[in-house]
């Protein structure tokens, strides 16, 4: 990869045999029961008691998810990301044609960059046999310019419009079973989620058991690991400095914390790119930190009172000590006052001061996944205002200033 897009789709597709085109391949009735159809497409492809269910011919498959994490880059030169699929929601209502013409001509139309993985062998080859064999019409992405300045061709296997990071892993070496890495592989090494609870191989039982969010949300994440290392590999090759990253990652977490709340299945995401990345920092226990981590000081079930320190503008600290100004604030809060789930966001932001109170501060997360405290250029912490010392307060103070990017990270030296 040369150069980033301003429209780049981090994207994975989901796909089940098709039971249409099963019946017309192995001649069974319209009233034959899909099950026994794909039984009868996975014999037909060489089944064994050791394998029951091989590898199907694309052509002879059915998209019914396509999940992507939408990088764009404002004129201004920053960033807006999000989580789409299409459709939003799994579901046998919804025509494959309408899935695929959607997705790619969305891409197209923004001249956008589609980065899979494994996708030159699978998620591409897969949509355009599956377009051809439903109809769809896709101008803007069958578009190929001239020359290869003049737009987007994602037909050229050497075109940047489309970047599988699966051959960027194997470095020419080419997909031998010694070389080339699984998503799952490549991620875990990395310190980063890989496949949580579900893979492939689930997806045709999904589909059958009508678990059709779960199809969705398993795309998803998949979705996020793509774009997690194709973020580590544009740092790798230098496309981003070591700012613009730590603040995409910050940008991201910040995106997953807000979706978590209505998509359950990201929020087992993060707890497992966390989990995953307090591995990472034990493996390099014996290493000099470039980066000071700050736990958050778990709130134990027996504590009865959460003492806060807090200010206004300019929401700093320094030394440990409150800077002195009309804003600062000590509150004190009944652990019965909060609920759960806003008692669980509230310990990420806590940083333990002394005298048995906490700094409530702006947090973020560093490259490698781990919170830290937000601290300013001149070294002191970001604290969150409250204007009034009530649980309601503490409410809109967490709702007004989620985990975010903040100026300065602490190094090493400042710890």
């Amino acid at each position: 990869m040369k150069k980033l897009a301003n429209d780049i789709y981090c994207f994975d597709g989901e796909w089940i045999p098709c039971a249409r085109t099963g019946r017309l391949l192995t001649g069974l009735p319209d009233s034959a029961p899909d099950a026994e159809v794909y039984k009868a497409m996975w014999k037909r492809a060489g089944a064994t008691p050791e394998k029951p269910r091989p590898f199907l011919k694309l052509a002879a498959s059915r998209v019914v998810s396509i999940s992507a994490v939408h990088r764009h880059k404002n004129p201004d030169g920053t960033l807006a990301l999000e989580i789409k699929s299409f459709p939003k929601v799994a579901s046998p209502l919804i025509l494959e044609r309408e899935i695929i013409e959607t997705f790619l001509e969305s891409v197209a139309c923004k001249g956008g960059q589609m980065v899979g993985f494994n996708s030159q062998s699978a998620d591409l080859p897969l949509l355009i046999q599956r377009g051809i064999a439903t109809r769809c019409h896709c101008p803007n992405f069958g578009r190929r310019p001239d020359k290869p300045w003049q737009g987007s061709d994602y037909f050229h296997r050497f075109s940047e419009a489309h970047f599988d990071l699966a051959n960027f892993f194997t470095a020419g070496a080419g997909h031998g079973s010694a070389v080339m890495p699984s998503l799952h592989e490549i991620a875990t090494a990395s310190h980063l989620p890989g496949k949580l609870d579900l893979s492939g191989a689930n997806v045709v039982d999904l589909w059958e058991n009508g678990r059709f969010a779960d199809i969705t949300g398993y795309n998803e994440t998949d979705a996020c690991t793509t774009y997690l290392l194709w973020l580590r590999m544009v740092w790798f090759l230098g496309l981003i400095t070591q700012r613009e990253c730590k603040t995409e990652v910050t940008q991201f977490r910040t995106l997953l914390e807000r979706e978590a709340q209505v998509r359950p299945h990201l929020a087992r995401f993060l707890n497992a790119w966390q989990s995953v990345m307090d591995l990472g920092s034990r493996d390099k226990a014996g290493e000099c930190p470039t980066i000071a981590t700050v736990k958050a000081r778990s709130i134990q079930p027996a504590r009865k009172l959460i003492t806060l320190i807090t200010a206004g503008k300019p929401y700093t600290a320094n030394g440990g000590r409150v800077l002195s100004n009309s804003s600062t604030r000590v509150i004190v809060i009944r652990r019965d006052q909060l609920d759960e789930c806003t008692l669980s966001r509230l310990e990420k932001h806590l940083v333990p001061a002394d005298g048995g109170k906490f700094y409530f501060c702006r947090m973020g997360y560093d490259p490698e996944g781990q919170l830290v405290a937000g601290k300013d250029h001149f070294g002191r912490f970001l604290l969150i205002p409250v204007h009034a010392a009530d649980p309601e307060a503490v409410k809109m103070a967490l709702n007004s200033h989620p985990i975010a990017a903040v100026d300065e990270w602490p190094t090493g030296d400042a710890a």
